[in-house]
C-alpha cells in the first residue's frame, strides 16, 4: 500500500509550467509529418527492392498511414 501514488509526487515536480499548450501542439505536429516524412523515404528505398512493386510513396500517402498506424496503436 505505501507505493500507491508514488509516481504522483515526482510527476508533479518535473511539470514545466512555461510549456503551453500550444507548443505541445505544434511539437506534436512536427513529430507526425517528421514520422511522415521518414515512412516515405523507407518505404521509397526498400518497398521496390522486396516487393519489386514500382509504386513510390507520395507524401500524404504516408501522412495518411503514419495517422492510420497511429491510430491503431
Amino acid at each position: 500500500m505505501g507505493l500507491i501514488g508514488g509516481a504522483l509526487k515526482s510527476g508533479i515536480n518535473k511539470f514545466d509550467p512555461s510549456m503551453s499548450m500550444i507548443t505541445i501542439f505544434i511539437v506534436g505536429l512536427l513529430v507526425i509529418f517528421l514520422k511522415a516524412y521518414i515512412v516515405r523515404i523507407a518505404y521509397n528505398n526498400v518497398a521496390e527492392k522486396v516487393t519489386g512493386n514500382k509504386y513510390k510513396l507520395t507524401y500524404m500517402d504516408s501522412l495518411f498511414m503514419v495517422l492510420l498506424f497511429m491510430g491503431l496503436f
